[in-house]
This record gives structure tokens, sequence and C-alpha cells, in this order.
């Protein structure tokens, strides 16, 4: 460093001009930094943001399949049940009806036996 120094005019004082350039350039240089940090902590404040919308809403978009898959989980058992449902009925209604022809059958043979007799 050289000795660039001054006498101030008013009081006398001795300044260090490449002190003062220093001091002038390192606050100059500060102040960009902080406001190059500052845009840059904004910026990543809002696209932090962003990415939390958009995660709220895929979690909400998911909630919403898995509710609809339920439903739709149910609604096919509920049909199900009922499809088992009328075809046992029907079966038991088809093994009804062959127990009555059966029966028929059975109290044709006993009156063709009594008659025999």
């Amino acid at each position: 460093m050289s000795n660039n120094k001054i006498t101030c005019p008013n009081c006398g004082t001795l300044i260090d001009v490449d002190e003062v350039i220093n001091h002038q350039a390192e606050e100059k240089y500060k102040k960009e930094f902080e406001e190059k940090t500052r845009i840059e902590s904004e910026r990543l404040f809002q696209e932090k943001k962003k990415l939390e919308d958009e995660k709220q809403k895929l979690e909400d978009w998911k909630k919403l399949e898995k509710e609809n898959y339920e439903k739709e989980r149910e609604k096919i058992r509920l049909e199900e049940n009922e499809k088992a449902k009328k075809s046992a009925s029907e079966e038991i209604k088809f093994k009804d009806e062959l127990l009555a022809r059966k029966d028929e059958e059975i109290n044709l043979v006993k009156k063709k036996e009594l008659e025999i007799i």
C-alpha cells in the first residue's frame, strides 16, 4: 500500500486516502452483495412457496383419488354381493322347483303303488 495521506483542511487530521477508498469500495460491494442476496432469497422463498403449493395440490389429488378408489371398490363389492345374493336366490328357487317336481314324482309313484296294491 502506498503512503497516500492528506490533511483535513478544517481539523488538520491526517487521512489515509487508500483506507478511505478501500472502505468506500468495501461498502459498495457489501451493499451489492446484500442486495443480490436479498433478491436471491426472495426468489428462493417464492420457489419454495410454489413447490409447497404444488405438493399440497398433489397430496389433495392423491387423497381424492384414494377416496374415489375406495368408493369404486365399495360399489363393486356391493354389486358383487348383490349378484351373489341374486345368484344364490335363483339357485335356491331352482332347487325348490326341482324339489317340488321330485315331490310330485314321489307322490305319483306312491299313487301308482297304492293303485297297484
